[in-house]
């Protein structure tokens, strides 16, 4: 049991629904909310939620790093998680965000303590579109923050037919028409988001960034590493089986796999390619300054990528394809080698070989970083949240109780968790691949999904 108790303040109140917890933060989605939302903290009070299925709550208060914070994680109700596991489990991209959001119960006491915060706030942030059903009825002024167009990267990856891409279609839907205010990562999914609503929105492009780090003190162009940052998100795999395939051919390179984009190919990857999964923050910067470039061979995908901005910062040279640049202007004149075929990228490894060349395109990167400070961006976000959406501060005060009882199953999941992570990488990939679909079709042999989203969508029509 726990009892919250939101005192009077006179700052701006904000509070952050997300699906997903982001710390510790393991890819662009937490660093996102780590960086923009956490920043805001120094002038705004801040809260964010988010929802987990692992039967557990967690409260970090006032972090020695940020003034008027608050994170809370909590859990969906027993039936929310066993329902949600069903669903996911019979989606085709897998998506637990999508399953909790079809997994919502307006009379849990989850979605009653969601409500009791969204009336003691001044704005709400949706940080996706998946916590829509939480602010179908709410009064309060809502931000949405978009990441990605979810709809239209559901469809490039499962099929504009798929119940996924229909799902993510009609939750996106329902946030833009809901929304007052819309941020987006880059200007083509801003205008792309925009022609979808109804509504007369304010607007503003809110980048992805990178805190500032040591620049590269030498010049790499006799290295022969390079890397590519990504999560197990389908586009970065589909990379990953571009470098893969890269690999085969250029084995005078080594390239490096970081994240959890290795674990998971589905295939046997060359001699010099290196799956180091999630590694520290000193891990990864310790590899990069000793990098050749970094590679972003992205295919498809909305959004920008973290990884970008993380090399701009550190001066290291970015061999790229269009999609993999979006969001940077002039890309070209800025630290990036722009490719589209092998030979193209075979042909920007040797000209980055070349002394002069790896220093022009590092001193290029080192300028450019400075549109990508997350210092920068925050106070951006900053500008527009309050110039636009302070509405007259109004005193509230609520306390809230929220029940949860799963303290002897939040231990042995941790345990189980534990051993998971000491078992060798080839048997998890065997277990995920083989093993795991044959339980989950026995398991979920009675669930219709599209009839659930059918009465999922009539609730919220």
């Amino acid at each position: 049991m726990f009892k919250l108790d939101v005192a009077v303040t006179p700052k701006f109140r904000l509070l952050v629904l997300n699906s997903y917890g982001f710390l510790p933060v393991k890819d662009g989605g937490h660093e996102r909310c780590f960086n923009l939302y956490c920043q805001l903290s120094k002038k705004i009070d801040v809260t964010i939620v988010s929802l987990n299925l692992e039967n557990k709550y967690s409260n970090i208060e006032n972090r020695a790093d940020m003034d008027n914070f608050m994170y809370i994680d909590i859990p969906l109700e027993s039936s929310q998680i066993s329902l949600a596991h069903k669903i996911g489990n019979q989606l085709k991209s897998g998506s637990w965000d999508l399953a909790k959001m079809l997994a919502y119960e307006e009379k849990s006491n989850t979605t009653r303590y969601i409500h009791k915060l969204i009336q003691s706030h001044d704005l709400v942030v949706l940080a996706h579109p998946w916590m829509y059903p939480y602010v179908h009825g709410a009064q309060t002024p809502i931000l949405y923050d978009a990441h990605n167009n979810e709809f239209e990267a559901f469809k490039n990856y499962y099929g504009s037919d798929s119940i996924d891409a229909e799902i993510a279609k009609f939750a996106e839907d329902k946030v833009l028409n809901k929304a007052d205010y819309l941020t987006a990562c880059s200007e083509n999914d801003l205008l792309s988001l925009v022609s979808r609503t109804e509504r007369t929105v304010l607007k503003k492009v809110i980048q992805n960034g990178s805190k500032e780090r040591q620049k590269i003190a030498n010049n790499n162009s006799q290295s022969r590493d390079l890397v590519f940052i990504g999560s197990g998100h389908y586009p970065n795999v589909q990379a990953a089986e571009v470098i893969c395939e890269m690999a085969l051919k250029l084995k005078q390179y080594n390239f490096y796999l970081i994240g959890t984009v290795g674990l998971a190919l589905n295939r046997k990857v060359p001699k010099n390619v290196f799956i180091k999964g999630y590694i520290s923050d000193n891990q990864l910067d310790g590899i990069l300054n000793s990098s050749l470039a970094l590679l972003n061979p992205m295919m498809m995908g909305s959004g920008t990528h973290l990884k970008i901005p993380r090399a701009l910062s550190m001066g290291l040279p970015i061999i790229s394809t269009e999609i993999g640049a979006r969001g940077v202007n002039q890309p070209k004149k800025n630290g990036f080698l722009i490719c589209e075929e092998f030979s193209e990228f075979e042909k920007a490894l040797l000209f980055l070989t070349n002394d002069e060349n790896w220093q022009k395109k590092s001193n290029e990167a080192k300028k450019l970083f400075d549109e990508f400070n997350w210092l920068h961006i925050s106070h951006d976000f900053e500008n527009f949240i309050t110039n636009n959406c302070l509405n007259p501060l109004f005193e509230k005060k609520f306390t809230e109780q929220f029940e949860h009882s799963y303290q002897k199953g939040n231990k042995r999941i941790g345990v189980l968790r534990y051993i998971w992570q000491l078992l060798p990488i080839r048997f998890r990939r065997r277990f995920w691949d083989k093993i795991y679909p044959k339980y989950l079709r026995y398991k979920n042999r009675n669930l219709d999904i599209d009839n659930h989203f059918s009465n999922f969508k009539t609730t919220f029509s």
